[in-house]
């Protein structure tokens, strides 16, 4: 297909490694565009686990050419939207180049960012980011930032809790670290929770890009307290029964707060301190500490400390559902909308 005048392309990063996160949400984002007629492209990295997840989502999809190094795979994105000259790019790269941003303009193209950290923020025509402390507003002062923008798939929403509904809390936890786990923090915090003397129940989610799940499926074999699933189909229902989550800073985060699931977040870089504590600022979670540092002591003294307490548990969990109300998809897509013209 050549893009026609209405069509927007997605250029997301994500692979082996890095996962699924940001084809994800871009993902929801797309759908969101074609139910407003828009004809959608995806533009990504040549990885197979990439490129068959986009294809089984039902959409085009183009693939880079083999780069060296990122600036190359920048200049060969900028080569690939002029050639494709879309109404719209919708950019979840992590790291974009001024000249890069302002080149894809010159071409007549909108360009929106999610959560840009690099030079082309300030270039951007729009910028969506989940953290305003963190990253950078365009010249163009469209910088939409905080909860409000925090994209939600529409099937996890349907898990969303009617108001009053579950006012206890049930001893089930949810634990993973997102699709890869590039820290390998499933297993330390399944021995920390292995050694509480409680009675609880523990869904341990295992993502497609976890390195060795064999590992934590082995010792988590002799604990019937624990299940194991990978890559499960009805994870946002998994997520939806805890009473307690486990996790990393990321999308997964987010998602719980949506479900009203309080969590206890584990950072994996300077920049995720920095997130989780601002995101803890709302009252739905609490900042675990970096990776480096993990305590299993603290995380079961944490675990005991909110199940424990009913009140506590009940202020984390309505602050958890105010603050990700689910509806960020459709801000973001009204305003790219808005810009291109209605394309």
């Amino acid at each position: 297909m050549t893009p026609s005048g209405n069509s927007i392309v997605f250029r997301a990063d994500g692979g082996q490694a890095l996962g699924l996160g940001h084809i994800k949400r871009c993902e929801v984002l797309a759908r969101c565009m074609q139910a407003r007629g828009a004809q959608v492209v995806f533009l990504v990295q040549d990885d197979p686990f990439v490129t068959g997840y986009v294809a089984g989502a039902g959409f085009e999809c183009r693939v880079l050419a083999p780069c060296a190094d990122r600036a190359a795979m920048l200049d060969q994105t900028v080569a690939d939207i002029r050639a494709m000259r879309p109404c719209a790019v919708v950019l979840d790269v992590i790291e974009s180049g001024s000249w890069h941003v302002r080149a894809m303009q010159s071409a007549g193209c909108v360009v929106a960012g999610l959560d840009d950290l690099g030079e082309g923020a300030v270039e951007l025509d729009a910028h969506f980011a989940v953290d305003d402390a963190v990253v950078r507003a365009p010249r163009s002062g469209r910088l939409f930032a905080g909860p409000r923008y925090v994209i939600i798939p529409e099937e996890l929403k349907e898990h969303r809790p009617a108001a009053g509904a579950g006012d206890e809390p049930r001893p089930v936890l949810c634990v993973g670290f997102g699709g890869s786990d590039m820290r390998g923090l499933t297993l330390p915090a399944a021995r920390a929770l292995a050694a509480w003397d409680a009675v609880f129940e523990a869904h341990i989610v295992l993502g497609p890009c976890v390195a060795d799940p064999g590992a934590v499926e082995d010792f988590c074999a002799y604990d019937s307290r624990f299940t194991v699933h990978r890559d499960p189909l009805d994870l946002f229902q998994l997520m939806a029964e805890a009473s307690l989550a486990v996790c990393s800073v990321g999308q997964g985060m987010f998602e719980l707060a949506c479900l009203g699931v309080p969590t206890l977040v584990v950072s994996l870089s300077e920049l995720h301190e920095r997130m989780a504590g601002n995101f803890a600022a709302y009252g739905c979670s609490e900042h675990l500490g970096p990776h480096h540092a993990f305590s299993g002591d603290d995380l079961v003294a944490r675990c005991r400390g909110i199940l424990g307490d009913a009140a506590r548990w009940r202020a984390m969990r309505q602050a958890a559902l105010r603050t990700v109300d689910g509806g960020g998809a459709r801000r973001i897509c009204d305003l790219i909308w808005e810009l291109t013209g209605n394309c």
